[in-house]
């Protein structure tokens, strides 16, 4: 059997310890420290966790014992630059987080403590901040939880409406981006974003519909359209309550990788952009007037300029209805036909329509809200499809709306038909009232709306709200 040399295996476990642990060999004491995971996006944002290890006596170091950091570049702050830093000990462990800087390279994380007999131990781990890959606009995701708010509901709302939208970004690989630092420029409202205490959960934003409404807008061919009941000479139309919010981060325009290898190459096909703008008229186009991002600096507005940039604004928009209160009118809403003379026994089909004072369907919640239609000096069961009529959720803006050629929402022409009106029938039973005699109905519809989101949170103390009542009114005749 071959002898094993004792003092080999001795010199192994001195070399392997060098560079991971120092100590104090009057005491036994030691240091190690690591650093998961090892490498991070050279993004500014992104963090690592940096944990030291501390015996003493070969027994854990008590809790509270003081831990120095020291690195060569990031920092132990997220919001400023802090290159030295304390934690303390709890069972043997000090652990604090190291953010990146913007410099691709590799660092040096040094800790240390000093011992109780005087003595500094120390360790060091490295850690590389690696080439950051950008946004992509292919892989940019911006929504939000409602399509219609009743923001225009003046009279019942003392408080801004709030809406939570989401922004998802990746760059070319797929790998998401947590914090990738938007702008916002908004047709209505404002914006304000959220960072959620821990840095592995995405930040998150918060719309508010307050200050001006949405542009007047002139209506485009199919759309409906109304003069203003109070101003003369202004015309109502749907789009005069759609609010664009666009969302604008750094990065690089979208492309076909034919070669998966993450990057953009040469000869390769590309989505070309152009800078960011608020489509106030919703025809996805810029439009002279429109707010916009100058991304490069002249003055004016540019589409796209016909090559790949790989650093450049690139954004999405996302559009939310703002919708009143239903405003009564017989170009608005109401109930038809009234006033009609039908034969006794007749049945008569009426449609309610229920929409605000720019033709949009108002703000429905359906965990709470219908519409509640009675008649009067006629049974209960003459009303087909009446009673308490459950109606569409609050998110649907009365519109068709699809993506861009850009990013921004579109309005889909001639879409301008959807959930605003709903059918009902009136049937006339002889037999339950006296057969000889004409008999006058009055029809009385009201709506049940909530005119806020109330998920995550938001709009709690905005109440469901009741609208005025909608009438028509019908004869029947008296039978033979």
């Amino acid at each position: 059997m071959r002898k094993i040399n004792m003092e080999y295996i001795l010199f192994l476990t001195i070399l392997v310890s060098i560079g991971l642990t120092d100590c104090d060999c009057s005491t036994s004491s030691s240091i190690s420290v690591i650093a998961n995971p090892p490498e991070i996006p050279a993004d500014g944002i992104s963090s690592t966790k940096i944990t030291a290890y501390l015996e003493y006596d070969d027994r854990t170091a008590p809790d509270g014992t003081i831990v120095n950091f020291l690195t060569t570049d990031g920092s132990f702050e997220s919001d400023v630059v802090k290159k030295e830093s304390q934690a303390s000990t709890i069972g043997g462990y000090a652990t604090l987080n190291l953010y990146s800087s913007t410099t691709p390279g590799e660092v040096t994380v040094t800790a240390s403590f000093t011992t109780p007999n005087g003595k500094t131990l120390s360790a060091s781990v490295r850690v590389k901040f690696i080439e950051f890959a950008g946004a992509n606009h292919r892989f940019m995701n911006f929504s939000c939880s409602a399509r219609n708010i009743g923001a225009l509901d003046t009279a019942g709302i003392t408080e801004p409406i709030s809406v939570r939208c989401d922004l998802e970004v990746k760059n070319a690989k797929g790998v998401q981006i947590l914090r990738p630092q938007p702008r916002f420029i908004t047709e209505a409202g404002s914006v304000a974003i959220v960072t959620p205490d821990s840095n592995t959960e995405p930040e998150y934003y918060i719309y508010k519909a307050s200050g001006n409404p949405p542009v007047d807008v002139d209506p485009l061919p199919g759309e409906p359209s109304v003069n203003n009941p109070e101003i003369s000479g202004i015309i109502n139309n749907p789009r005069d309550g759609l609010a664009t919010i666009c969302a604008i981060v750094k990065g690089e325009e979208g492309f076909d990788d034919s070669n998966n290898n993450g990057k953009y190459d040469k000869g390769e096909s590309f989505d070309d952009i152009a800078e960011p703008f608020v489509d106030a008229n919703d025809n996805g186009e810029y439009d002279e007037g429109e707010k916009f991002i100058d991304t490069n600096s002249n003055s004016k507005f540019d589409g796209p300029n016909g090559k790949y940039d790989n650093e450049t604004d690139i954004w999405k928009c996302f559009k939310i209805l703002w919708s009143g209160a239903p405003y009564i009118g017989a170009e608005f809403s109401n109930i038809t036909p009234t006033g009609k003379v039908l034969p006794a026994g007749a049945s008569q089909i009426f449609t309610l329509t229920l929409v605000d004072r720019n033709l949009n369907p108002i703000a429905f919640d359906s965990n709470y809200d219908y519409i509640s239609i009675e008649v009067d000096n006629l049974c209960s069961t003459c009303v087909e499809n009446g009673g308490d009529i459950k109606v569409f959720t609050q998110t649907y803006p009365g519109m068709g709306i699809r993506s861009g050629l850009y990013g921004d929402d579109v309005v889909e022409p001639n879409s301008f038909d959807k959930f605003r009106k709903w059918n009902f029938k009136l049937k006339d039973k002889l037999s339950e009232r006296d057969p000889t005699h004409e008999i006058e109905v009055t029809i009385t519809a009201k709506a049940r709306y909530t005119p806020a989101p109330k998920t995550n949170n938001l709009n709690l103390n905005i109440d469901t709200m009741e609208s005025q009542p909608i009438t028509a009114t019908c004869k029947f005749q008296a039978g033979e």
